[in-house]
């Protein structure tokens, strides 16, 4: 049975690893390694999620568009830690270097969380947390599920929200001064993303999906899967400490 997104479409079925609990476990330790792996360390990361970005084409999250908007995100957040930093009396090189690690680190680790998100639909993700949580949780790990599955879908959401403003915004060339366009840009997708919130919503009603019986989907563990996946955490740590 083909899988189906929050807002009940088809999802193309990825390559590789099915299990969504293994997907969640690979991508929590390789956020803990990158965040405490050095400078080639994190060049090997980076590099093993240029070659997913050519691989996972098309998903709901482009991870080529996702690792160049993240590239942004980095950059601002390195320059303000150059500044901060040498306004605290530190050399420009040794500022300069401090502030490329972590803006390589943040780019790594926004690159993680944008390849968990396009190797599996959010209603695959989250019944892997729900399975999860359920022996902590009891009948209450639906919840936490739900709101992690709403929160993937809203990803691509947002940023295709953003661009179609921006796009309707450059259309109708809107001759205001840059605070004006801010301010008309920002309260046209906040208004998109409200009415998205609320189809949503009547969607998931709809669906079932805000009883507890919606979660509980037999899940085995497939032995072969798990143990490449442990080798691929053995890689993960040896690259990590490079």
């Amino acid at each position: 049975m083909t899988p189906k997104t929050m807002d009940g479409k088809a999802s193309k079925r990825r390559p590789g690893l099915r299990d969504p609990r293994l997907k969640i476990v690979l991508a929590a330790v390789a956020g803990f390694l990158a965040w405490h792996s050095g400078v080639v360390g994190l060049g090997v990361y980076l590099a093993v999620l240029t070659g997913l970005a050519m691989v996972l084409r098309g998903g709901r999250v482009p991870l080529q568009t996702a690792l160049r908007r993240g590239a942004v995100f980095a950059g601002f957040w390195a320059v303000a830690k150059l500044l901060l930093t040498v306004w605290e009396g530190a050399s420009w090189q040794a500022a300069s270097v401090d502030a490329g690690v972590l803006g390589l680190r943040l780019l790594v680790l926004m690159g993680i969380g944008f390849a968990l998100a396009d190797s599996a639909s959010p209603r695959e993700m989250a019944l892997g947390v729900a399975s999860m949580l359920r022996p902590v949780l009891g009948k209450r790990a639906w919840r936490p599920a739900l709101s992690l599955a709403l929160m993937i879908h809203f990803l691509p959401v947002a940023m295709a929200l953003h661009e179609r403003t921006a796009v309707a915004m450059a259309a109708r060339r809107v001759e205001r001064s840059r605070w004006v366009r801010f301010q008309l840009r920002v309260s046209s997708w906040l208004g998109g993303l409200s009415r998205e919130a609320s189809s949503q919503a009547m969607a998931v009603a709809a669906r079932g999906l805000d009883r507890e019986e919606a979660w509980r989907v037999p899940m085995p563990v497939h032995a072969v899967e798990w143990l490449s996946g442990f080798a691929l955490l053995v890689l993960l740590y040896l690259a990590g400490r490079v």
